[in-house]
């Protein structure tokens, strides 16, 4: 019998509990006040600072922070620069806690509170930033490329994958990941609030950040519209392993959030939770396949009701703001849907195609080691001609291959395929196993679409995942 992890919240709070409410009241003030009144040095110092006294007595407050302020407020969390006169410096709040989490987790290594040995895997990961490292120096010092774009790629690669031995140092227990999942769905459910607003609005709130390459308008941005799919899953995980009591608000808070994934327009989301769904079906055990059937009658029953509402009102106020703007989201989604027969003719597919295909011919002259870090390609589709950065080639996958070589995506995969296999051979699993796995397998589906391991506010829940999947180890063998 696998143990069992509540995720709902607890009535006591511990000291990183507290120490994690207080850096994100900090934050979030801070990022209110740039709302308000633009970048102010001297707050952002004295928040920063304080920040990072916290995180690095208590790192593992400081993960928890990361997960909820970058749910609610993404890229002005993540990509908020410094401003100095007319200058901008890219030192991101998120870099600074997550250099002063990493910094606790070694601490708390040579004080010997925690432990780690080195696994297949790790040798995989360490192996992959070295090489990064060494092909971001010769392309700088032999100025074969831009030293911001190289060393902003060098960072996805060497720096945000700390991330993944932080979770293998200090995620040791399921309780501290259960306490990790709790602040990832206050997230989703906060995220609710942007949801509405798009509902309301007629247009999500910072949808401008990805406008749609056919009409219509998002009800929720990209981002927020990723971070519930992953909330998503793991809550699936949850009702269906954990045998909880199922309540309507379960059913109800799982259909908002469909909305809110469906309402994005995403289509690579809808792919990546197919996928992942798929295999979270596959490996459930038999018992648990059960429970599954029961709660997709129940799910479906739900949808049905809600539908026959929806229609009942639509037929009795056929001209009602509510009837126009019902229609006009139908039309959006259906569109985008049935996009997927005719990928020539969209926009978005045929700039991939394009930038893809050259990229692949730069990389065939350098098939080992790539093309380097921090390049661009010419694109040249009809009067579309540009000068695109790799990075941005919306594959990630694709990028470290062209930019790194074969040698560098063999390290990447072996890592990758080395901790699914451990994760799969695991023995009486937990809902929070599976939650992870699917959510792994989530990732990799979207890595093919959108430029994840390149933007840091998409990645850092990557590297999270596969390192808890790495700490995760039996009852018996967890660290006390």
């Amino acid at each position: 019998m696998s143990e069992k992890i509540n995720i709902l919240p607890v009535k006591q709070f511990n000291s990183e509990i507290i120490s994690a409410f207080f850096i994100i009241t900090l934050v979030a003030f801070l990022i209110s006040a740039n709302f308000y009144a633009g970048f102010f040095l001297p707050l952002f110092v004295l928040v920063m600072a304080a920040s990072f006294a916290v995180s690095l007595f208590f790192p593992r407050a400081g993960i928890y922070a990361v997960v909820f302020l970058t749910f609610i407020f993404e890229r002005f969390f993540t990509l908020q620069p410094v401003i100095f006169g007319r200058n901008e410096y890219k030192l991101y709040p998120l870099d600074v806690i997550l250099a002063a989490v990493v910094a606790g987790a070694i601490i708390q290594l040579a004080l010997k509170k925690t432990t780690f040995r080195f696994e297949k895997p790790d040798y995989f990961l360490g192996a992959f930033s070295a090489l990064s490292a060494a092909i971001f120096f010769t392309g700088v010092f032999a100025f074969q490329s831009s030293f911001e774009l190289s060393f902003s790629s060098f960072k996805h690669y060497a720096f945000y994958p700390l991330l993944y031995f932080v979770f293998v140092v200090l995620f040791q227990k399921k309780e501290d990941l259960a306490a990790l999942f709790r602040f990832a769905f206050a997230g989703a459910l906060g995220i609710l609030f942007f949801l509405g607003y798009g509902i309301l609005n007629g247009e999500g709130l910072w949808t401008e950040f990805t406008p749609l390459s056919t009409e219509g308008s998002r009800l929720l941005a990209f981002t927020h519209a990723f971070y519930v799919s992953l909330v998503f899953l793991g809550f699936i995980a949850y009702l269906i392993l954990e045998k909880t009591k199922t309540h309507f608000w379960h059913f109800a808070l799982l259909a908002l959030w469909a909305v809110g994934i469906i309402g994005s327009m995403m289509r690579h989301l809808w792919i990546g939770l197919f996928a992942a769904l798929i295999v979270f079906c596959a490996l459930l055990p038999r018992t648990s396949k059960k429970r599954l059937i029961f709660l997709f009658k129940r799910y479906a029953f739900f949808f049905a009701a809600l539908a026959v509402i929806v229609f009942y009102f639509l037929a009795l106020f056929p001209n009602s703001d509510f009837a126009d703007f019902y229609s006009s989201i139908q039309n959006v989604v259906f569109q985008r849907a049935g996009s997927f027969s005719g990928m020539e003719n969209d926009e978005s597919f045929s700039w991939r195609g394009a930038v893809w295909k050259e990229g692949i011919r730069e990389w065939l002259r350098s098939p080992l080691f790539g093309i380097g870090l921090g390049k661009s390609v010419y694109i040249e589709i009809g009067k579309y001609k540009d000068f695109v950065e790799v990075r941005n080639f919306h594959n990630s996958l694709l990028v470290i291959l062209i930019q790194m070589g074969l040698v560098a995506f063999g390290l990447f995969a072996a890592f990758v395929w080395t901790i699914l296999k451990k994760a799969r051979s695991v023995q009486n699993k937990n809902w929070m196993d599976y939650a992870l796995f699917s959510a792994a397998v989530f990732y990799l589906a979207v890595f093919l679409f959108q430029p994840y391991l390149e933007t840091n506010l998409l990645a850092i829940f990557f590297w999270m995942i596969l390192g808890a999947l790495r700490a995760q180890r039996p009852k018996s063998q967890s660290q006390p």
